[in-house]
């Protein structure tokens, strides 16, 4: 199966087009890339431009047709930081959906650093022991840290590189004043959250993800891409340390001089090795290794799990996580959307918008692992589907309208006990289960 990932993030619009099924490793097929520099097209109260939404709108669209080109089946488009904290992020999505016909899902920051954490386990295995994963995107800096494929810690801190570049950096070459004060706050930033990864214990391996962790590596005598991405490559504090000043006083157009760093984002790399320093220094690391995959790729390989694990016919063409509902209550989410306001009680089970029939409710099962199943059956437009037993499992609470929150898990929502009503059987907390489109 030919899988597509549309990643919209602060410096580019990136589709990833790979060859993939479950059980088997995604191969690369094809890479279309656009600079857009969407965080640098904000205005005084942080709202993407109007010419930055055409720009975006035309981007998409662009891609989209690479991917028809391609022969890609599916495609999952998802946007970052730069949609996620514009003033006028639904704004962009209803007008890129209106556009496109492309439904763009924004990720949470811990999201990004969750599926970025799934695509390192997946590539370095269960022999690398606790890992602990840094990746530094154009406006955000993720970190994650566990022994599992979901970290223990995920946090999400808004130091991108090109976030840091236009909002600290001004001069080319920058003012040393500049340099030290945003190398004082990102260090006060990262030292926030270091006692919650120390309390995991040393990590096993430590890795770093990302252009900037890449081209950082190779100005400091990494091998090159073109070896390939089973070569082992590192990045050492103590050589980054010493590059640190050496790009502080370079400006851009000779940092794109250096070997691996790309003139588009050679502007943004003492930034980005200013977070990468601070990251080293403060998480105790004396070196990172590079890890070829990253959040596309983890994205790919949660719609190859869903796809072992429920039939594939059944499968919603939307797998993306849905965002958070609006104040209008406008429908998101994956199959079935997930209203809020309006007429519906929040949060629960409705029709997705356009849907006629609402079979897609057929196919909504909840699962646990105390053997507990229940159907969602099909719902009136505007009314929340029933949860009821099948297959002779314990009855669940009975068969009542439960409501759903959209987790922060890929493609999952989760059923919660109504607020008085009381836990289901044989659960003392909140009653939550997990429910999945199959």
């Amino acid at each position: 199966m030919r899988l597509g990932v549309l990643d919209v993030g602060s410096n580019t619009v990136h589709l990833l087009v790979v060859d993939a099924r479950p059980g088997a490793r995604p191969l690369p097929a094809f890479s279309h890339k656009t600079d857009l520099r969407l965080a640098e097209l904000l205005d005084d109260v942080g709202a993407i431009t109007e010419a930055g939404i055409r720009r975006l709108s035309t981007t998409v669209a662009a891609a989209m047709r690479v991917a028809e080109d391609k022969g890609v089946a599916e495609v999952l488009p998802f946007a970052t930081s730069a949609v996620r904290e514009a003033t006028n992020g639904e704004e962009v999505l209803a007008r890129v959906l209106r556009e496109t016909d492309v439904d763009l899902r924004v990720l949470s920051g811990a999201d990004e650093a969750r599926l970025t954490f799934l695509a390192v386990r997946r590539w370095f295995g269960w022999s690398a022991g606790r890992l602990l994963v840094l990746d530094i995107g154009g406006g955000s800096l993720e970190v994650a840290a566990g022994m599992d494929e979901d970290p223990d810690v995920a946090v999400s801190l808004p130091l991108g590189a090109g976030r840091l570049t236009s909002a600290a950096l001004p001069g080319d070459p920058p003012d040393e004043r500049d340099v030290r004060a945003l190398r004082r706050d990102i260090r006060a930033m990262i030292a926030g959250t270091v006692a919650g990864f120390s309390r995991l214990g040393e990590p096993d391996r430590a890795v770093a993800t990302s252009k900037t962790f890449r081209q950082l590596a190779r100005i400091t005598g990494a091998a090159p891409s073109n070896e390939g991405p089973q070569v082992v490559r590192t990045l050492r504090r103590a050589d980054l340390e010493r590059w640190v000043p050496k790009l502080a006083a370079m400006p851009a157009r000779r940092r794109a001089e250096l070997p691996g760093v790309s003139a588009g984002r050679a502007g943004q790399l003492l930034a980005g090795a200013l977070v990468a320093e601070a990251a080293l220094d403060l998480y105790g690391l004396t070196e990172v290794e590079i890890c070829p995959w990253a959040l596309r790729e983890g994205i790919i390989l949660r719609r190859l799990d869903q796809m072992a694990a429920l039939p594939a016919q059944a499968l919603p063409a939307q797998t993306l996580p849905a965002q958070a509902p609006p104040a209008e209550g406008r429908p998101t989410g994956p199959a079935a959307g997930v209203a809020a306001g309006g007429g519906t009680p929040a949060g629960h089970l409705v029709p997705h918008a356009g849907t006629a029939d609402h079979t897609t409710m057929d196919h909504i099962t909840m699962n646990h692992a105390t053997a507990h199943h229940a159907t969602v059956d099909k719902a009136a437009p505007g009314r929340p589907g029933a949860l009821r037993p099948v297959d002779g499992s314990p009855v669940v609470g009975g068969a009542v309208d439960l409501p759903l929150r959209v987790d922060s898990g890929y493609g999952t929502a989760v059923a919660q006990q109504p607020r008085g009503g009381p836990p289901p059987a044989g659960e003392d907390g909140a009653g939550e289960r997990t429910v999945r489109a199959r």
